[in-house]
């Protein structure tokens, strides 16, 4: 299946499509709310950090969740994650299978950008975060 992202290697903007959402580097928090970012979830407003959460069904038997770090109002991180609805519970849930789907993510990154690691605009890899207990894929803006 394809993936539910694009990420442009010269810039870093990133592609939501079902979502209507596109994301770059710094973007003002102002325009993200005003935007596909109005069903966004708050999760925490910390002084000068804001933290959003968006969840989408795919229409395709699968999920994507998305979080956004705010520094100052300006988009620093997108952390993301998309599967089947399985891979969002317990049931089943084995490391292996995360480590895997990992694998996976770091595999569409390179297809997408011929490599992981740093660019121009910030960082984008994937990793098994033992945090959460889940895949997750990561752009990290500079």
């Amino acid at each position: 299946m394809d993936a539910p992202f694009k990420i442009d290697p010269a810039s870093g903007v990133l592609t939501f499509g079902q979502l209507k959402l596109t994301l770059g580097p710094k973007e003002p928090l102002a325009a993200f709310l005003a935007g596909a970012g109005a069903s966004a979830k708050n999760g925490d407003d910390n002084g000068a950090w804001q933290h959003y959460h968006l969840g989408h069904d795919l229409g395709d038997g699968r999920k994507l969740a998305v979080s956004l770090g705010f520094r100052n109002a300006r988009l620093v991180s997108v952390r993301f994650d998309y599967g089947s609805e399985s891979t969002f519970g317990w049931n089943g849930w084995s490391e292996g299978r995360e480590i895997a789907r990992a694998v996976d993510y770091q595999g569409e990154i390179e297809r997408q950008l011929g490599r992981r690691g740093r660019f121009p605009w910030g960082v984008v890899d994937a990793a098994y975060d033992d945090k959460t207990a889940r895949a997750t894929l990561f752009v990290k803006y500079e």
